[in-house]
């Protein structure tokens, strides 16, 4: 850890909320910050050749279901799902935001 040598600001802070319209700033008014979500998608595009197309699916989803970075993040990130079976990916049946 770097050392400093010289402390050119001292403030306390307070913040209330979260991530989702929480704010904080500092006690003497100079810092203030509005908090939001961060706008971070993923996508994964899944390819299982010669899989039938709802089987493909219907595996992604359980897949999506259990996974533990899934788990983890459902609910604060946009998912979208995509499935190929055939040389062509096809979007599921419906977006995935969970």
């Amino acid at each position: 850890m770097t050392k400093l040598e010289k402390v050119i600001y001292t403030a306390r802070a307070h913040t209330m909320g979260g991530r989702d319209g929480g704010a904080s700033c500092t006690d003497d008014g100079r810092l203030d910050v509005r908090l939001s979500v961060p706008g971070k998608p993923a996508r994964l595009n899944v390819n299982m050749p010669g899989v039938d197309q709802q089987v493909a699916e219907s595996l992604v989803e359980t897949a999506h279901h259990l996974c533990p970075y899934s788990n983890a993040t459902r609910g604060n990130i946009e998912v979208t799902l995509n499935v190929a079976t055939g040389g062509t990916t096809q979007p599921m049946a419906a977006a995935q935001h969970v």
